[in-house]
Formats: C-alpha cells, sequence, structure tokens
C-alpha cells in the first residue's frame, strides 16, 4: 500500500510540472452518490440535485430547496468530500453553492533538503468551490415541454508537496424534457461545456470537454419506473469517452443503479442503490454509489440530500389549447355533454386549465337543465311541431337563441317543418357568435 501511495504521489507531481498533461484530474472523479452509480449519466437528468456537479440546467427544476451532503471513503490514504445547498424562487431561478476535493488522509513528507533528512509534513489536496444559477426558460416562454437553462462558475485549486496551482472555470449547459409523450413516459435531452476556463498557473491544461446526453422515462404500471441514460463526452485534450447509466425505482422509493463507463483507463461498471422518504413537505434521499478505480481500489461513496418545499408541475406536451377551443365550439352548438368532455380532459398543468375548469361549469350546469327539461316533458303533454316552431321564433326574437337552438332540435325529419327549423338552428348559431 505503501508503496503504490508512494508511486501515485510522484505521478501527480510529475503531472503538476509537465506542460503537456491535464490538472485538475480531481474534476473527472464521479462526483454524488447517484450519478455516480449510473456511469456519470447526468447531463439530461433534469431536477437533479446533483446538477451542481454535472449539467448547472438540471437545477432548474429541483422539487423544493435542498442541502446536500456528500461523504467518500478513504482510499490509497485519500478521501473525497462534497456539499452543496440550493434556493429556488418557483418559476424564476435556481441558485446554488456547492464545494468538492480530495484531501490526503496520511501525511505526505516533502521538502527533504540532503541525504537522511526526514522532511517535513505538507499540505496536500484539491479544493473546487462552485456558484450555479439555472432558469427554467420553458416556464418564461410558456412553451408546452421544459426547457431549462444553467451556468456554474468555480474556482479550483491543487497542492502536492511545494507545488500548487489553481484556475477559474465555468460550465454552462440547456436541458429539454417532453413530459407525458404517451402515457407515462418521457424524453430529455441535454447538453454542456465543462471546465472552461482559463488556468491561474502558467502551464496547466484544464480537463475541458463538451457533453451531451439522452434519457427515457418511463412507468411501469404504478409501482415500478425505470430511467435509461447515455453520455457522450468529447475532451478538448483526450480522446473521446461514453457513459451509459440505468435506474430501476420501486415506488418512487426505493432505487437501484448500475452503469458503465467507457474508453475510461481504470472505470468500467458502477453499481449503487438508494432510498427516498417523504415526510409532509420534506424530502430525504439516501443514496450510496460504488465505483471500482482500477489500482487506487474501490470508491464507495454515501450521500444524503434533503429537499424542502414542493417543485411546480412538469409541463405537458399537449398543453390543452385544442381542447379548449373544441369545448368551446361545441358550447355554441349546444353539445353540452362534448363539450363537457373536451373541457374535463384538459390537464392540470395546462395554462387552460382554469378557464376549462369555469366552462366544464357551464356545461354541466346546461346538462342539469336538459335533464329537468326531460323530466318536465314527461309530465306534460306533448306539443305540436308547429307549436314548438312559433315558441322557438318567440325565443329568437328575444335573442335566446340557444333555447330556440332546443326547441328547432326537437323537430324530427318527416316533419313539414323540419327544412325551415334546420335553416333557422344556423342561423340562430351565427348571430349568436356575432353577439
Amino acid at each position: 500500500m505503501r508503496i503504490q501511495h508512494c508511486s501515485m504521489i510522484i505521478a501527480v507531481t510529475l503531472s503538476l510540472q509537465a506542460q503537456t498533461i491535464s490538472s485538475f484530474d480531481v474534476l473527472n472523479i464521479g462526483i454524488g452518490g447517484a450519478a455516480a452509480a449510473v456511469g456519470q449519466t447526468a447531463a439530461a437528468d433534469t431536477g437533479s440535485a446533483e446538477g451542481v456537479f454535472y449539467n448547472p440546467a438540471t437545477l432548474g427544476s429541483l422539487e423544493g430547496d435542498l442541502a446536500l451532503l456528500g461523504s467518500f471513503n478513504p482510499y490509497l490514504g485519500m478521501a473525497l468530500w462534497s456539499g452543496a445547498v440550493a434556493w429556488r424562487i418557483p418559476g424564476v431561478m435556481t441558485l446554488a453553492a456547492s464545494g468538492f476535493g480530495l484531501v490526503f488522509t496520511e501525511p505526505i513528507i516533502g521538502d527533504i533538503l540532503y541525504s537522511g533528512d526526514t522532511g517535513r509534513a505538507l499540505p496536500s489536496g484539491d479544493y473546487v468551490f462552485s456558484g450555479h444559477a439555472a432558469f427554467p426558460l420553458g416556464s418564461y416562454l410558456k412553451l408546452p415541454f421544459l426547457l431549462d437553462a444553467g451556468v456554474s462558475v468555480r474556482y479550483a485549486m491543487e497542492t502536492l508537496d511545494d507545488v500548487s496551482i489553481s484556475g477559474i472555470m465555468a460550465d454552462a449547459g440547456l436541458v429539454i424534457a417532453f413530459t407525458n409523450l404517451a402515457e407515462k413516459h418521457s424524453i430529455a435531452i441535454g447538453a454542456y461545456g465543462r471546465n472552461l476556463g482559463v488556468g491561474l498557473t502558467s502551464g496547466i491544461i484544464l480537463p475541458s470537454a463538451v457533453t451531451a446526453g439522452l434519457k427515457y422515462h418511463g412507468k411501469i404500471g404504478k409501482a415500478f419506473g425505470v430511467k435509461a441514460m447515455f453520455d457522450a463526452n468529447i475532451f478538448f485534450n483526450d480522446a473521446p469517452k461514453f457513459d451509459l447509466g440505468a435506474e430501476f425505482d420501486i415506488f418512487n422509493v426505493a432505487f437501484i443503479r448500475s452503469g458503465y463507463m467507457f474508453g475510461y483507463d481504470a472505470r468500467g461498471f458502477t453499481i449503487g442503490a438508494g432510498a427516498r422518504i417523504a415526510i409532509d413537505t420534506m424530502k430525504f434521499r439516501f443514496d450510496y454509489s460504488f465505483v471500482p478505480l482500477g489500482d487506487l481500489g474501490m470508491h464507495h461513496a454515501l450521500e444524503l440530500t434533503v429537499m424542502f418545499g414542493s417543485g411546480a408541475p412538469a409541463p405537458v406536451v399537449n398543453d390543452g389549447r385544442a381542447q379548449f377551443e373544441q369545448g368551446e365550439a361545441f358550447l355554441r352548438e349546444a353539445r353540452y355533454r362534448d363539450a363537457a368532455d373536451s373541457f374535463a380532459s384538459i390537464s392540470p398543468n395546462s395554462p387552460y386549465y382554469k378557464a376549462a375548469l369555469e366552462k366544464l361549469a357551464v356545461a354541466e350546469s346546461q346538462l342539469a337543465a336538459q335533464d329537468r327539461s326531460k323530466v318536465t316533458a314527461k309530465a306534460t303533454p306533448a306539443k305540436s311541431d308547429e307549436d314548438i316552431y312559433i315558441e322557438a321564433i318567440s325565443y329568437a326574437k328575444a335573442k335566446d337563441y340557444r333555447k330556440a337552438i332546443e326547441l328547432w332540435k326537437r323537430i324530427q325529419p318527416g316533419s313539414e317543418l323540419y327544412e325551415r327549423a334546420q335553416a333557422n338552428i344556423q342561423k340562430a348559431i351565427e348571430r349568436s357568435a356575432q353577439e
């Protein structure tokens, strides 16, 4: 273990001093208990609290304000840590701050001046601090699908022995999600540039990349859900790498995760699990990931996330406009049953939902009136077609076109007045629309 540890320290020191090797490799280590377990496929995972470590646009649809704590086991004398807080202004933006890093848990002996010198313990580690902002553009524009954008700005510092480097970087991304495509299925697409910036120390190369991802989410009955995700990573100074991930949930309470990372020197399969508990408006998540890191051993991560409050409902692909307009047309034609069915089919997420409820009440009141009229009609002698026709004309003159249309519709085919009644119905509908 000591020999491996010393070898790794020497390698890292050389990388700090070399002019052609990327620095801040800690930025490519999987952070987070959930994303790390699915092979870091996080570019299109909407509403993800771990957007503070990956695509910042995914913070735009959080379920509430959050506090996130991560603890990572020591391996080869090192340990990872992480934490984040976020504050959501519903419909406006999400603001967040986060930090993570890698520290040596065993003393690093350096500054050896001569043979036999025991040297002295020197501070060593990586420290990354970030600020984030995400914006629900789909909500601003009242789009029938989710569209979020986000940006992160970070400062990173790396220290080993008497060598220190630092840099300022930024991430920027977008995510688009189409929900309820067919029953309980959705598709999301996300992309972001990461670690884009400048080194504050000469001779370092940042691990900059562009990542694009795709996510499918579906429900299997009421009990089960599944996610399938894919990310492609195009590094500016390295070969492309690809990630696959999957998540299976039971009642959105228990989660099982797995992934595979292609093109990495020391990583392949990843696995993990999680649990979610909701108490009133608070939601607790416990996530665990297990990531093999080759000669560096096994990377175990345990993360606790706490959400406060509730998020805005996701937009639907069909915004309800067509059903609303159809329902209004049915109302004008006195087809109240069809109108009620049209208004009732509009989703609560639709911008027409409140207006549809009001129109639905009108349609149902007319249906109730029709039912009362039928009961009354049974108790009274039937009127002749001529009496009905004359009564309808009197209602039309009083501009009560709805009642006039109802009466003319009672004149059946075969009656001498049928054609005249149909012509008057059409005129009444036109006049009703004009007024």
